[in-house]
């Protein structure tokens, strides 16, 4: 099966950025060979332009595919006490978790 070359694709706001952008597979699909460019801690990342919000989206524990999705929203750059984790397996559910706190955040900064 195909590699970890598709874009993880979030429909931003405007006053939003994505940061790293790494992939969109289910982690089943991704051979064992590859799942260390795949499944790391660093799969993808966007932050509100005013820099008070970032989330933040890996893979943990990196390249073990029994593993999961972690989601993190930090606040002002905090990153030692997230306001916000979530976990799952199925990269569906992280993308409905992104889109849920980046429309919280945008009601938080009144945008």
């Amino acid at each position: 099966m195909g590699q970890c070359t598709t874009e993880l694709r979030v429909d931003l706001p405007s006053n939003w950025s994505a940061l790293k952008s790494l992939f969109e597979k289910d982690p089943a699909e991704v051979p064992p060979d590859k799942r260390w460019l795949c499944l790391t801690e660093d799969i993808w990342q966007a932050k509100s332009s005013n820099g008070r919000f970032c989330v933040d989206l890996g893979w943990y524990p990196q390249g073990d595919l029994n593993g999961s999705f972690t989601g993190s929203l930090i606040e002002e750059d905090n990153w030692e006490s997230p306001v916000e984790q979530f976990s799952a397996k199925d990269y569906r559910i992280m993308i409905n978790w992104i889109r849920a706190t980046i429309t919280k955040c945008q009601q938080l900064i009144g945008e």
